[in-house]
């Protein structure tokens, strides 16, 4: 078995052990969470754990509808800013749990009167310790090669996080239908080494919404396993002419409910300029008028955001091999 099937089984299998981990210390968490009622919430990450962030801040301001922000560790660290927090909730993703960068802002946050809440791998790393509250990411493995294995535990405890904030029931999410999701992309296998035969280093990514977080996982992916820098964008450059598009292969993530919206705008356009178009989605309409890429059978777009992770180490694995 390759590394990037190992890998995958072994983030099925966290996803279990993540749920028996943490089950009764998530609703713990969120009901200190609403008895403090923070007025803003900060999150802070570097890497993959900065792409679980930019999920976490789509997920929260939708569903929790509090204001979110990324931290700039230069405010923190450099800068040395001494700003109110006593209504803030500062949440921290450290896949090793040894930044010490991420302990010193968490450090900070506390001093100035945050809650502090941090999401690890280590329960005694520095960054846990540092925090009021940990969760655990449950990553059987040290191979951070592939994908960060915590990536979707770490977007799995967030969706279970936000849903005992707010009650809202998609966001109910069942551990056996992720494991499904992601054991499901492993049949895609051969059809991604066949396709990406045409794909080119002349090559951008496309996202929109909540979906840019896989997307911008996957570019990371590529840059880590084959030195490929793959230009990242949201659809909105594309409908604002930001792009220079001509004969590019566009891999495009269509999962977020209003990509569909926004890719039609630019659909014309693609055509116009002779792109190769490659689609990971699970929106039928999309899929048809692309014809080109992996449709996910699945309607709920949480639980294809767990397939579109699958998909996207398949997709890297073969790149490089190419």
């Amino acid at each position: 078995m390759n590394n990037m099937k190992k890998n995958l089984n072994i983030q099925i299998e966290n996803i279990n052990s993540c749920y028996e981990k943490n089950k009764e210390l998530i609703p713990l968490i969120a009901r200190t969470i609403k008895a403090y009622s923070p007025n803003n919430i900060i999150l802070i990450g570097y890497d993959s754990d900065y792409n679980v962030a930019r999920f976490a801040k789509y997920l929260i301001e939708i569903y929790y509808k509090v204001p979110v922000s990324i931290a700039s560790p230069s405010v923190y660290l450099e800068y040395d800013s001494n700003m109110i927090m006593n209504k803030t909730l500062a949440i921290a993703f450290s896949s090793s749990g040894y930044d010490d960068n991420i302990k010193n802002i968490l450090n900070k946050l506390n001093n100035a009167g945050a809650l502090t809440l941090s999401i690890t791998n280590d329960e005694s790393s520095p960054v846990a310790i540092e925090s009021k509250y940990d969760l655990y990411n449950c990553n059987t493995s040290t191979n951070y090669k592939m994908i960060s294995n915590t990536f979707p535990t770490s977007i799995y405890i967030i969706i279970k996080l936000v849903y005992e904030l707010t009650s809202y029931p998609e966001l109910d999410i069942e551990e056996n239908r992720i494991i499904e999701n992601i054991s499901e992309s492993l049949n895609y296998e051969d059809e991604i080494r066949k396709d990406i035969q045409t794909f080119t280093d002349d090559t951008i990514v496309l996202s929109y919404g909540y979906t840019s977080s896989i997307a911008e996982e996957f570019s990371l992916l590529n840059l880590r396993l084959s030195n490929k820098n793959f230009n990242n964008f949201n659809l909105d450059n594309i409908l604002l002419d930001n792009i220079e598009l001509k004969n590019k292969n566009i891999i495009l993530f269509g999962i977020d409910k209003f990509t569909y919206k926004n890719i039609t705008s630019a659909l014309e356009k693609f055509k116009k300029n002779n792109c190769n178009i490659y689609v990971i989605t699970n929106k039928g309409d999309i899929y048809n008028c692309i014809e080109n890429g992996i449709y996910i059978n699945e309607d709920n777009d949480l639980y294809a955001m767990f397939a579109a992770i699958g998909l996207i180490q398949i997709l890297a694995y073969e790149i490089k091999n190419l």
